[in-house]
């Protein structure tokens, strides 16, 4: 993620992050125990790169703290991996 943001507008590194956006929205609705977590992913990633979006158009609007977005982001991301690696650990 911190390639995209930083390298905006580089399609392979947008195209590799919304490719596992997708990834994760797909296995989200599939496995019920993770879609909320799964959902919380998908919009904080959302919210990001609408910032991205506005930021790179000079929006006038309000831009947000694309540094919060990150962070919401990224925590979105590390609170759903550990869901996956619990249930892992104590699968049968």
């Amino acid at each position: 993620m911190s390639q995209l943001t930083e390298n905006w507008f580089d399609s392979r590194s947008y195209a590799a992050a919304e490719a596992a956006i997708w990834e994760v929205r797909s296995h989200g609705v599939a496995l019920a125990d993770f879609s909320v977590r799964a959902l919380e992913l998908c919009i904080a990633h959302a919210e990001l790169i609408a910032l991205l979006w506005r930021q790179d158009a000079g929006s006038s609007g309000p831009q947000g703290d694309l540094s919060a977005a990150r962070i919401r982001r990224r925590g979105a991301s590390i609170v759903l991996k550990n869901a996956c690696l619990h249930a892992l650990r104590f699968a049968d």
